[in-house]
């Protein structure tokens, strides 16, 4: 199986329908308040894989990320709690911890998301959000949306231009 690579600063991607239901292949969620950041999602197999790229962090530190219930129309506190499924003792939506390099970047690729979530059908992420948690305190947050046009090259520096130094490996 290869790794694929997208863009998602206005990613989108591919849309099926079938009786009388939109599935997406592909999400995306773009942090405004870090330009140039943000994490595309994949269906794969049966489950949702993730591509993380935060840039504009501090260097040298651990953080936290979730995907939480509600939207961050208003800012990370609207976002609600983390989305977790009801009646079972796993933290469904926690995405891991990770820390930044000394430039302040923070670059995963093929994050495997729990087996219970998915992009569109059951427990969906679509519509929901990710906070990005600093000593416990959500700091900053994006909306998870679908996405409607794959777009495989690869990722973009702050300037808008392809950044070939942060592709997943084939």
């Amino acid at each position: 199986m290869k790794s694929s690579v997208f863009l998602c600063l206005t990613l989108c991607v591919a849309i099926h329908a079938h009786d009388d239901e939109v599935h997406y292949d592909f999400a995306h969620c773009t942090f405004e308040a870090l330009p140039g950041s943000h994490i595309c999602f994949r269906k794969e197999n049966a489950g949702v894989q993730a591509t993380i790229n935060i840039l504009g962090l501090t260097p040298h530190l651990d953080y936290k990320m979730h995907v939480h219930k509600g939207t961050a129309s208003t800012g990370c506190p609207d976002v609600g709690p983390h989305y977790n499924l009801p009646e079972t003792p796993e933290d469904e939506g926690d995405l891991g911890s990770f820390s930044s390099d000394g430039n302040g970047l923070v670059f995963k690729c093929g994050l495997q998301l729990h087996d219970n979530l998915s992009l569109d059908s059951t427990n969906p992420i679509i519509g929901k959000s990710v906070a990005i948690h600093i000593e416990e305190h959500r700091k900053i947050c994006c909306n998870i949306e679908a996405s409607t046009e794959e777009k495989n090259k690869g990722f973009m520096k702050n300037d808008g231009s392809p950044d070939s130094t942060l592709n997943c490996p084939e």
